[in-house]
């Protein structure tokens, strides 16, 4: 689908374990952080990795992370909230965009 698991795991966090939407964010991250991690580590014996990519890619998103750290305690949850919505109903029209057109040729 090209979807990563995240837009799953929020929502489980939140209606289905009752967990605010900002601890529901940091779980998330980790949850996704890990399983990155051993994939990533499963894959570096089997494909050469592009390191001149790997390193700067994963300090720029170190940075992100935390600067997004320090601007939280400044972002109400209800903010959090509707921007989560926004991104999911983002991320579901690109899904959508992309795949529909395939979808539709076979009918």
């Amino acid at each position: 689908i090209g979807a990563g698991g995240g837009f799953v795991i929020m929502p489980s966090l939140t209606l289905l374990g009752g967990m605010p939407v900002k601890r529901a964010v940091g779980s998330s991250l980790l949850i996704i952080c890990l399983n990155s991690a051993s994939a990533f580590l499963s894959y570096t014996n089997e494909v050469p990795m592009h390191w001149n990519v790997v390193v700067p890619f994963a300090a720029a998103v170190a940075t992100g992370s935390l600067l997004g750290s320090a601007f939280s305690s400044s972002i109400s949850q209800d903010t959090v909230k509707k921007a989560f919505s926004g991104m999911v109903l983002a991320t579901c029209g690109g899904l959508l965009a992309s795949k529909l057109p395939a979808i539709l040729a076979t009918l």
